[in-house]
C-alpha cells in the first residue's frame, strides 16, 4: 500500500497545534491588554504606583488568564498596599460593592480618623469596558491566525 504524501505532515501540524495556539493566544493578551494597561498607569494617582501596574498572563490546567493590575516585588508591598486602601477605602467608607476578606475591626482605642478614607475607584474607571474590547481582539487576531493556517 502506498502513504499518502503529507500526512506526517499533517500529523505534526496537529501535534503542534495546541502550543502553537496557546502561544498566540497569550501574545494576542499582552497586545490586546497594553491599552488598558496605559490608561490604568495614566489614572494612578501617585508617580510610584505606576511601576506596579503590570500584566500578568497565567496558564493553570489548560486554562489561560489574563491579569492587569497591581503587581510588584514584595520590596513595594507597602507602596502596593496604599493603593489597595487609596482605590476601595478603609475603615468605615470602605467600597460596599468590593468584597473584603476580613471585616473592620473596631478598635477599643480612639483612633486619629474613625471614618477612614473614601474609596477613589481609580481601577476601576480605568477599566470600564476594557474586558470587552480584548475579548473581542483577541477573538480576532485568533480567528486571522486561523485563517492564515
Amino acid at each position: 500500500m502506498k502513504a499518502v504524501e503529507g500526512v506526517d505532515r499533517i500529523t505534526r501540524m496537529f501535534e503542534q497545534f495546541p502550543a502553537e495556539m496557546n502561544k498566540e493566544t497569550k501574545r494576542l493578551m499582552r497586545s490586546a491588554s497594553r491599552p488598558w494597561l496605559a490608561r490604568m498607569r495614566s489614572a494612578t494617582p501617585f508617580p510610584e504606583w505606576k511601576r506596579l501596574s503590570n500584566i500578568n498572563i497565567k496558564s493553570k490546567k489548560g486554562v489561560t488568564s489574563l491579569l492587569v493590575g497591581f503587581f510588584g516585588p514584595k520590596d513595594v508591598h507597602f507602596d502596593w498596599m496604599k493603593g489597595y486602601w487609596y482605590n476601595y477605602g478603609t475603615l468605615t467608607r470602605r467600597d460596599p460593592n468590593h468584597s473584603f476578606d476580613n471585616p473592620v475591626k473596631r478598635s477599643v482605642k480612639n483612633r486619629r480618623n474613625e471614618l477612614g478614607q473614601p474609596p477613589r475607584q481609580f481601577f476601576e474607571e480605568a477599566s470600564a469596558g476594557a474586558e470587552e474590547d480584548i475579548a473581542d481582539k483577541v477573538v480576532t487576531g485568533l480567528e486571522n491566525y486561523i485563517g492564515q493556517l
